[in-house]
């Protein structure tokens, strides 16, 4: 998504706002709007429309530690240019 385009258009918030009125029109309960993270941001967006947080547990089964290796590699390059995670 180019946000010069979009600004400040409230277009995310149409999206959202038309694909669970769908949903709920189909006889759906429950809409999924996909996983948050960590990220405050994206939470406090989800929450404008009445989602609530759910935990669980995730689980990554992977022949080379992968995902290891890549958040040491992440971590490592935060810590060279002195990035401060929000948490």
């Amino acid at each position: 998504m180019d946000a010069d385009l979009i600004g400040n258009s409230g277009a995310s918030d149409l999206l959202q706002k038309l694909a669970i009125e769908q949903s709920a029109k189909a006889g759906h309960r429950y809409y999924h709007m996909g996983e948050t993270g960590n990220s405050s941001s994206l939470s406090q967006f989800k929450e404008k429309f009445g989602a609530v947080p759910h935990d669980y547990a995730e689980y990554r089964i992977e022949r080379l530690p992968l995902t290891a290796v890549d958040k040491l590699a992440r971590n490592a390059v935060k810590r060279l240019i002195g990035f401060k995670d929000g948490s």
